[in-house]
């Protein structure tokens, strides 16, 4: 006789085997502990049958996967049966930055890397210095640029602005793209 055997602590189906036959009574088979003479279901692509104590259930089974958490981005081994959690996915973040969505990562923006004014104002020769503190046009930007509370982003609106008023007066590009040029970039 054909029996059925599944996992003592999880149910999940482990296979099948012929039952042995009872020395003590031929014709009556011994069916042992968690084992079952009704045949599992086939089970779709991803589900495992898992005996309930009275019948076969389909149950997702995920494990041996990798999944990765929300919210940390650890990588973590499936090790139980039934459904993820909402808490990870299956994608695998590309960056350590990356932000869950709610369907996929997101990967922000990177921080700008701000200057010290001081460390702005040092990249200017002092005649530059002079010319751009005695132009009208170009004075009041230096001014918010050089005052800028956490420090110059060389790639912001208002740097970007400044550095086309100085190619407005007459400034050359590759001086310009000294000036302007991102700190380790």
């Amino acid at each position: 006789m054909q029996i059925y055997h599944y996992d003592r602590d999880t149910g999940a189906y482990l296979g099948p085997s012929l039952a042995d036959e009872s020395p003590l009574e031929p014709g009556v088979f011994i069916l042992p502990a968690h084992a079952t003479k009704i045949e599992p279901p086939e089970t779709d692509s991803g589900d495992t049958a898992v005996w309930n104590g009275a019948a076969w259930e389909q149950v997702e089974d995920h494990r041996g996967e990798t999944v990765y958490d929300t919210a940390t981005l650890q990588e973590l081994q499936v090790m139980e049966l039934g459904p993820l959690s909402d808490d990870v996915t299956t994608l695998q973040p590309a960056t350590v930055r990356d932000e869950w969505d709610g369907a996929q990562w997101v990967t922000p923006p990177p921080e700008p890397v701000l200057l010290s004014a001081f460390e702005f104002k040092e990249r200017f020769t002092p005649t530059e210095q002079a010319a751009i503190m005695t132009s009208r046009e170009l004075a009041p930007l230096a001014l918010h640029v050089l005052t800028a509370p956490r420090g110059v982003d060389v790639t912001d609106a208002k740097a970007q602005e400044a550095r086309a008023a100085l190619e407005a007066a007459g400034w050359s590009v590759e001086r310009l793209n000294e000036i302007f040029a991102v700190p380790g970039g």
